[in-house]
């Protein structure tokens, strides 16, 4: 009960937050309370979230009320789990965004300095079929012609392949990433 939560279930489905507030409010401030209602029927779900501003009161309030009975159901009062945090207030990317997406994008940076990323020059197919015409001065549909011999996707890949190599001898080598 590091942070004064408590976990509550088996609540009757009629019950209330102003009545938990009471019932709860006794044993101390209560910071959060939070009951889930359902979507269709918009009645409690049958369990809350409590969170005291002071985990003694926390502590008092799980020992003496689990167990007990409230509007005729017993209840089961437990620690609740510590309430996760907004992905910017941990310091992680933009708020509210998942733990899945956070490690993604953190793989995706670390990969960002790799060799053997994505072809940062990237050329459309026809693009490509443009810049092998001017080279071999001929129509571009003489590139693209599916009905010659040999395979388009093939021949335009080593197409694309040619122009990058001669594009890399241009351009400077690149920066090593930062550290």
């Amino acid at each position: 009960l590091d942070e004064g939560r408590l976990f509550v279930r088996n609540l009757p489905y009629s019950s209330s937050e102003p009545e938990l507030q009471e019932l709860f409010g006794a044993f101390g401030r209560v910071d959060e309370l939070l009951l889930p209602l359902d979507a269709e029927t918009r009645r409690a779900k049958g369990f809350a979230h409590v969170t005291f501003s002071i985990c003694e009161h926390a502590v008092r309030a799980m020992s003496e009320l689990d167990g007990s009975t409230f509007q005729g159901r017993i209840l089961h009062v437990m620690p609740g789990r510590a309430r996760a945090r907004p992905a910017a207030e941990a310091g992680g990317a933009a708020g509210g965004t998942s733990s899945f997406k956070r490690k993604r994008e953190e793989a995706q940076k670390a990969q960002a300095g790799s060799s053997h990323n994505w072809n940062p020059l990237f050329m459309r197919a026809d693009a490509v079929g443009e810049a092998m015409a001017e080279r071999y001065g001929v129509d571009k549909r003489q590139v693209l012609d599916t009905e010659g011999g040999g395979s388009l996707a093939v021949r335009l890949a080593q197409g694309e392949t040619h122009l990058l190599s001669r594009a890399r001898e241009w351009l400077p080598p690149p920066r090593p990433p930062p550290p």
